[in-house]
C-alpha cells in the first residue's frame, strides 16, 4: 500500500510540475513511455515463459507417443517371430518326410 501511495503522490508530483515547466513535462512523457515500454516487456516475458511451458508439454507428450509406437512395433515383431518359427517347423517336418520317402 506505501509502494502504491508513493507512486501515487510520485505522479501527481511530476504531473503538476510538468503543466509548470517544459522539461518537467518532457521527463513525464518520458517516464511515461518508460512505463509503457516495461510493461510490455514484462508482458513479452510472460508469453515466453508460457511458450516454454507449452514446448516442455510438447516435448513429452512426443516422447510418450514415440514409447507408443515403439511398443506396437515390438507387438509386430514378435508376431512375425512366431509366424517364422511356425513356418519353421512346417518346412522342416515336410523336409525330414521327404527325406523318409
Amino acid at each position: 500500500i506505501n509502494a502504491e501511495y508513493g507512486k501515487q503522490w510520485y505522479q501527481r508530483r511530476v504531473r503538476g510540475d510538468a503543466k509548470n515547466n517544459e522539461l518537467c513535462k518532457q521527463a513525464y512523457k518520458l517516464l511515461a513511455n518508460l512505463q509503457s515500454e516495461f510493461n510490455a516487456l514484462v508482458r513479452a516475458l510472460d508469453d515466453i515463459g508460457s511458450m516454454n511451458r507449452e514446448l516442455r508439454d510438447l516435448e513429452d507428450m512426443l516422447l510418450r507417443e514415440k514409447d507408443k509406437n515403439v511398443a506396437a512395433q515390438i507387438v509386430k515383431v514378435e508376431h512375425d517371430l512366431a509366424t517364422v518359427v511356425g513356418e519353421n517347423k512346417r518346412l522342416a517336418a515336410t523336409i525330414d518326410a521327404a527325406r523318409k520317402s
